[in-house]
């Protein structure tokens, strides 16, 4: 499963006239999907960089 909790693998039924746009509905989702995660694992990383700053001064600039 995803993060999203959607299935890994879906059946399409390419006879459909719509099965095209509905996989390039699906595929512009994921990659929105992973645009939100990747700014998340940015900030992230930003707010470890920050809390390590705080406690290097709280800790008188000693490591």
């Amino acid at each position: 499963m995803f993060l999203t909790g959607a299935p890994e693998v879906q059946i399409v039924d390419v006879k459909r006239p719509d099965a095209q746009s509905d996989c390039e509905r699906d595929l512009a989702s994921a990659r929105r999907e992973v645009e939100q995660l990747k700014q998340l694992l940015a900030a992230k990383d930003e707010l470890l960089a920050a809390k390590e700053e705080v406690l290097t001064l709280l800790r008188g600039g000693k490591k």
